[in-house]
């Protein structure tokens, strides 16, 4: 049996899981940060501004109801991506060196390779299920990023439309 192969199968969705855990959420949180500073500096010119129109104010507030939707949901994802909320997400590891050792000396060398087989599908398995959960969250975040981002475009042309 190729030991390998299952190897080579792990390594890949560890890498995949350290790839979450870097580029996918360092990227959004600095984009989620810098749409809440260019909102909230926004927000500080629209108290400053003297609206004598309802309508418009009912736009703006309907904007920002949208917005800080759009920005609860994204956060959400992106807090489950990267935590599960408050739970964390358990990867099942390889068992400890003197585990496998253990297991060696009981088992005859196919047993043993059969064992050790048993144990990286397991571990893999869990890396797969998780890491497909956790992209499926990020990706839930950019979307609502993107909705996020568009708003905001909203809520800035409003400004200068009305300046």
């Amino acid at each position: 049996m190729n030991l390998e192969f299952y190897k080579d199968l792990l390594v890949i969705e560890i890498s995949r899981k350290d790839r979450l855990d870097n580029e996918y959420s360092n990227n959004t949180s600095l984009m989620i940060s810098v749409l809440i500073s260019v909102n909230f500096f926004f927000f500080e010119k629209y108290k400053q501004l003297e609206m004598s129109d309802d309508g418009l104010r009912v736009i703006i507030a309907f904007v920002l109801f949208t917005l800080f939707s759009s920005l609860l949901g994204c956060l959400f994802h992106f807090v489950k991506g990267y935590n599960n909320i408050f739970n964390g997400y358990n990867y099942l590891n390889l068992p400890n060196i003197k585990k496998v050792w253990e297991l060696e000396k009981q088992h005859d060398i196919d047993d043993f390779n059969n064992a050790v087989i048993e144990q990286l599908t397991n571990s893999i398995s869990s890396y797969q299920q998780i890491n497909i959960v956790r992209f499926k969250s990020f990706y839930n975040c950019r979307k609502m990023l993107v909705t996020f981002f568009l708003l905001t475009i909203v809520y800035i042309s409003i400004y200068y439309i009305i300046n």
